[in-house]
Formats: C-alpha cells, structure tokens, sequence
C-alpha cells in the first residue's frame, strides 16, 4: 500500500513498554534539579529581604516610638499635726484673753510651710470666739501658738484649737534647722495694774544663713510646769554670727510666780521671703534688678 502511516500502536502487554532512552531520563532529572535550585535560591533571596525589611521596621519603631511616661509616684503620707494642749489666759480686762496652744509636728522627713488654725472659745457649750491665724512648723517641731489680747467674752473658758490642711515641705535626711541660742537673759516684775513680768534676752544667730524674719515667743511656766504668761516679738533681720536684744512680757497672774521661762526663736526657712539671698547658693541667689532708666 502506498501513502504515509502513524506509529504503530503497542499490541504487547503493558510490563514490556519500551523504556526511554536514558538521555531522555538525565534531561529530565537535571530539569527537576535545576527548578528546585532556583526555587531555593529565590526563596533564600526572599528570607534575606524580608528579614532586612524586618529589621529596618524594627530600626524606625524603635528610633520613632516613644513610650508612655511611667506613672508619677504616689504623694508621700504624712501623719497629722498633734495637738497637745490649748487653753487661755485671762488679761487685766475682762474681756481680754491671751490663748495659747502646744501643736507638734511629727513627721521628721517633712515641714510646713504655711497651715491656717483657728481658736475657738466655748461658753456652757456654745462658741462665743474665733480667732484664726497661719503659722508654719519644723521637721519634727513642737511649738506654741499665741494668739494675744484678744477679745474673748467673760463667760468663755473652754478653749480648742482648730488645724487645717499643712503645706508640707520634704526634706533632705541632713536637714538642719536655723539656729538660735539666747547667750544672756534676765528677768523682773515691773510693778503696775497689772504688774508685768518682762524678760530680756541677746539671741545669737548661729546659723550659716542670714534670716529677715525672726520672731520669738516666749511662755512663763509656774512651779508645777502650767503656762501663766505668753508673749511674743519681733526680732526681724539676724545675720548669720550676730547678735541682737529683745525684750518680750506678758501680765503677771496674782498670786502667781513665774519659775520657768522658755523662748522659742524660729523662722519660716521654707519661705524666700525670710532668708537673705546669697549668691552661689541654689534657690537663695539675689533676683535680678533691672537696670535703671536713663
């Protein structure tokens, strides 16, 4: 027969096809080796961009990124003022009084810088007085309060004091307070109506700094330690190393003797106010003047 014809199909069984030629076999072998070499090599190059492109995400985060301020520290605790005795001392008028009160301060990490009070004067219950004030308190001080020749009515007797919310100031573990000392002191009854007891005094300042506002308070106790006389006075400016005299009294009680007298000079160092500035020495250098005009 003439005319072209297609391969001829295999009639044998299926075990005995015709194997391949091997070249055909290595073809296909070195295909299979040459896609997964480059299928590694892409995925090789992939993990290096991604972990390049991770760090420089991690590099801006972290050059961008501001963390959230920590919280602020809760507010240290203080204990309360304590209160440990008040009371009133009649004058020559009858409604005239002098009032006192002891008040401490425990807290030794701490002062005060300003607390108002107030003295309220009872009669058969009912408050006939009020007489308010503002005083401030060393680290650890126990002090008296005065307030003097204030009209109080004849029938009140009963006396309390009232202690607002301190200022309070923290201070450093070697926190001194200001020093003052009374070098000399003397003391007599000037006869009048009433007779008064006087006490005169030389107060030292032996501080390193130099204080604008000094006072003194002074209280007179009798034999069994009860307070009979209080006064008080402004000593004003006191350099540090000077000395200065002052002279503070009160009405004498009749049939009372004064067998002790305590005077307690102080200053409030944690008002500007009260002490001299001083250059070179933080929160105290001299404020800047402006320059006079032409």
């Amino acid at each position: 027969m003439s005319g072209e014809t297609g391969p001829v199909p295999w009639s044998g069984p299926p075990c005995a096809r015709p194997i391949p030629p091997l070249s055909i076999v290595r073809n296909i072998s070195w295909y299979g080796d040459e896609v997964r070499r480059r299928l590694r090599k892409q995925l090789t190059v992939v993990a290096v961009l991604a972990a390049g492109l991770g760090g420089l995400i991690a590099l801006v985060v972290v050059i961008v990124y501001e963390p959230p301020p920590p919280p602020p520290p809760p507010p240290p605790s203080y204990q309360d003022l304590v209160v440990r005795s008040a009371g009133l001392l009649r004058q020559d008028s009858g409604d005239r009084a002098d009032l006192y009160a002891i008040v401490r301060n425990p807290n030794a990490n701490a002062g005060v810088r300003a607390v108002d009070y107030a003295f309220e004067v009872r009669a058969q219950g009912q408050s006939v007085a009020r007489i308010p004030g503002r005083t401030y308190f060393m680290p650890g001080q126990e002090k008296p309060i005065v307030a003097l020749y204030e009209t109080v009515p004849p029938g009140g007797r009963e006396v309390t004091i009232n202690v607002g919310t301190p200022d309070w100031v923290a201070v450093e573990p070697g926190f001194r307070p200001p020093s003052f000392v009374p070098v000399s002191r003397t003391a007599a009854v000037r006869e009048g109506q009433p007779p008064l007891y006087e006490v005169k005094a030389v107060l030292a300042n032996e501080s390193t700094l130099d204080y604008l506002t000094v006072e003194v308070t002074a209280l007179g106790l009798d034999a069994d330690g009860a307070i009979i006389g209080a006064g008080r006075t402004f000593v004003g400016s006191l350099r540090s190393g000077e000395r200065r005299e002052l002279t503070v009294s009160w009405p004498l009680p009749p049939g009372r003797e004064v067998k002790e007298v305590r005077l307690i000079p102080e200053v409030n160092v944690f008002s500007k106010a009260a002490v001299q500035p001083r250059p070179g020495i933080p929160g105290l250098e001299p404020r800047p003047t402006s320059a006079p005009r032409q």
